[in-house]
């Protein structure tokens, strides 16, 4: 995030400057450069995204899928990419208006709505990404220590870390709610609290996460690697590894789309004289940004067997309902097409185990 001046020069005096999501959707048209695009874009992700979303949500729900702990981190991730996308149409519908000569509709013009924007936008942010970094930490525990991953990679630990991930996210940004104020006519902080929250926010919603994801990915691969060389059946552990290569393929998606956003803020905070020429830059990233929350689904429909394997029987058993197929058929169905699927963690440290020196 990039800590941005008012526009207003009768607002100078102000002891604060305007909250960021705040401005960047009540002034949705400072990306003027690339409006007319944006706005195709981004309805387009709106409305492949949300779809996805939902259609990921209850497929890891499913009993199959629900028993892996993996499932449990990715449902979050649903919601949370979900509340992004709808942050994203309120900015959306903004930009809409004022590309049709019209006043913006959505904004935050009181002293509730001002808090909860700002600390409701951070924090489901800051969720997205550290999720990623969950994911990437328990992969790293499962091709590194896949003994140890019988333990500690289950649904009920993967909901613990949920639940301790929620509330030290909301606590770390409950400062928020006390500092933002609607005054001088912009929803803002004042200065110096501004400068805090901006530097908070960025380690926490980019720098950091980034670097974790980047070298965890990196750790994975090398182990991976390692594993391959220590025996020599092909079957050995092919399920865990088809999870692994779907959620390091999702965690490099964070990287390739959010890294652009990130480099950009650093360069703007870094020099603040280029902040000018630098803004055209913002439609383009901020467009790579806004995929990422909308292209999750449709990275585990393409890399993840054990989801299209899912998806399928979800499919079958919704046709099978529809034409009125007999229960014993359709379980039948199910069961066939999920025969493929098994508890990755403990298959793979079975199958290590015996390989081990």
């Amino acid at each position: 995030m990039a800590a941005n001046n008012t526009s207003n020069t009768d607002l100078t005096m102000c002891e604060q400057n305007v909250n960021y999501w705040a401005n960047m959707i009540e002034n949705a048209d400072q990306q003027q450069h690339f409006g007319k695009v944006r706005l195709v874009e981004l309805f387009i992700v709106l409305l492949m995204g949300f779809n996805g979303n939902l259609i990921v949500f209850f497929l890891m729900r499913r009993p199959n899928l629900c028993k892996q702990s993996f499932s449990h981190y990715l449902s979050l991730l649903a919601v949370c990419d979900s509340i992004s996308l709808i942050i994203r149409l309120l900015f959306w519908i903004n930009l809409l208006m004022i590309s049709m000569g019209q006043p913006v509709i959505v904004t935050f013009h009181n002293d509730i709505l001002c808090p909860l924007s700002e600390y409701i936008m951070t924090t489901d942010h800051v969720m997205c990404s550290w999720i990623l970094v969950c994911i990437t930490f328990e992969r790293i525990i499962v091709t590194s220590f896949p003994l140890s991953a019988i333990k500690m990679c289950t649904p009920h630990v993967a909901k613990v870390v949920i639940i301790v991930l929620i509330v030290c996210v909301l606590s770390l940004f409950s400062y928020i709610l006390y500092y933002s104020s609607y005054l001088c006519g912009m929803c803002g902080m004042g200065y110096q609290i501004m400068n805090v929250h901006y530097t908070i926010a960025t380690t926490f919603v980019t720098m950091l996460p980034l670097i974790l994801i980047i070298v965890g990915n990196i750790i994975i691969v090398i182990s991976m690697h390692r594993n391959s060389t220590l025996t020599s059946h092909q079957q050995r552990d092919d399920n865990r590894n088809h999870v692994t290569v779907m959620l390091v393929i999702l965690s490099a998606s964070f990287v390739v789309l959010f890294l652009p956003n990130a480099m950009l803020v650093l360069v703007m905070q870094l020099r603040p004289d280029w902040i000018d020429d630098l803004q055209v830059a913002l439609g383009p990233v901020n467009m790579l940004w806004d995929i990422n929350y909308g292209i999750n689904f449709y990275l585990y429909a393409i890399t993840g067997n054990m989801v299209r394997s899912e998806l399928k029987a979800w499919y079958y058993g919704l046709c099978s309902n529809m034409q009125g197929a007999p229960k014993e058929e359709n379980h039948s169905r199910l069961q066939l097409n999920m025969s493929s699927s098994s508890t990755e963690v403990s298959n793979s440290a079975t199958d290590l185990s015996s390989t081990r020196y």
